[in-house]
């Protein structure tokens, strides 16, 4: 069966849509608890006729009676890789609840649906698009995303293995980026979320925050060598990784072969296009997970001893990050701009076009 091939050799949005579909409707055939599903993600703002990326994943939330239901994760299905999550309707059935939340209402107000038993799905797309653009809605996604990035960065460093460290700030540490995603009503995406926070900003006249940003996460200056350069070695941990148990792992699904793609290509790709600097948070992220599967097993050895070392190497390349005491100071200077990037949040929103509490070239806005 044909995928829809475009001219560039890849797949078609809408053909990717049709794939999840028809898993979806087999769902919903074998499983009465499965009441449909939804696209979400970094494809919910494309047409059907939009090439999808070589490295994008289409993102699936299966909407449940109850709590169990169908096998989650990521799979391949007729060539197109799919990344199904779960709901249940008690989650999302109060249309309220749902337009205000960050993760959420973006899916949901696209409306791509895959499936609807009873139409209530439709019906709660519908109410949530009503009101998405909402600014007391738009704001209140963003207090859902500052209070999980509060919540990150009180964490307390110091405790686990560096690459656990690493992963437990550089999460935190980004969720500025959603921010400013979020108060552009856009999908608050993972992988490249830097790539579209500058899209975002840029759009709006605020490049000098994004400086900032970078500033906070610490590659303003890498060079694309450094970028590539590292790459095998992050490579290396990830196929070990790979190997091992990750069933403890709530990202496991994102250290299998049929990932690997996205942090190869995936990162030459970024490199080439001159986006060397948004390739690196997602990079030090697959790096720091692989380690830190690698060092909580039970295999350990030299070799393993020898990928935390390369990635603590890589991590003070990239990141100018050592030690504990550099996540502190980095996550200081991150709680010290948050002012400025609520200000251009506030501008991106139309919340408030004075942009005099926190002007270009004020307090915060670069590094």
């Amino acid at each position: 069966m044909s995928l829809d091939p475009r001219a560039g050799g890849g797949l078609s949005v809408g053909a990717a849509r049709r794939v999840a579909g028809r898993l979806v409707q087999d769902l919903m055939a074998a499983d009465p608890g499965v009441l449909g599903a939804f696209c979400t993600g970094s494809t919910v703002g494309l047409d059907d006729a939009a090439e999808l990326g070589p490295h994008s994943d289409v993102d699936v939330c299966l909407v449940l009676e109850g709590s169990a239901g169908p096998r989650t994760g990521k799979r391949r299905v007729e060539g197109v890789r799919l990344d199904l999550a779960v709901l249940s309707w008690a989650e999302m059935a109060d249309p309220a609840v749902a337009v205000r939340t960050h993760w959420l209402a973006p899916g949901l107000a696209a409306g791509v649906r895959l499936g609807d038993r009873d139409g209530r799905l439709t019906r709660l797309q519908r109410d949530v698009a009503a009101s998405f653009a909402d600014p007391r809605a738009v704001w209140d996604r963003y207090e859902s995303v500052r209070r999980r990035m509060a919540a990150g960065l009180d964490a307390p460093t110091g405790a686990g293995s560096w690459a656990a460290q690493v992963l437990g700030w550089v999460f935190p540490a980004s969720l500025g980026t959603h921010l400013v995603l979020v108060a552009d009503g856009r999908n608050p995406t993972v992988r490249l979320r830097y790539l579209r926070a500058r899209e975002t900003l840029a759009a709006h006249g605020l490049e000098a925050l994004y400086a900032g940003l970078l500033a906070d996460l610490g590659c303003t200056d890498v060079g694309p060598g450094q970028v590539l350069d590292l790459v095998p070695a992050a490579v290396a941990s990830f196929d070990a990784a790979a190997t091992r148990d990750r069933s403890g792992f709530t990202f496991a699904a994102d250290l299998t072969p049929d990932s690997r793609p996205v942090l190869v290509e995936g990162t030459e790709a970024l490199v080439a296009a001159g986006d060397h600097r948004e390739a690196v948070w997602w990079l030090v992220v697959t790096w720091a997970r692989s380690v830190q599967v690698l060092l909580a097993g039970s295999v350990g050895g030299p070799e393993d001893d020898r990928h935390a070392q390369a990635f603590a190497a890589g991590v003070e390349e990239l990141l100018g990050l050592r030690t504990p005491a550099d996540l502190r100071r980095r996550t200081a200077q991150v709680r010290a701009r948050l002012p400025a990037v609520t200000a251009a949040a506030r501008v991106v929103a139309g919340v408030d076009e004075d942009r005099s509490a926190g002007a270009p070239g004020g307090p915060g806005w670069s590094g």
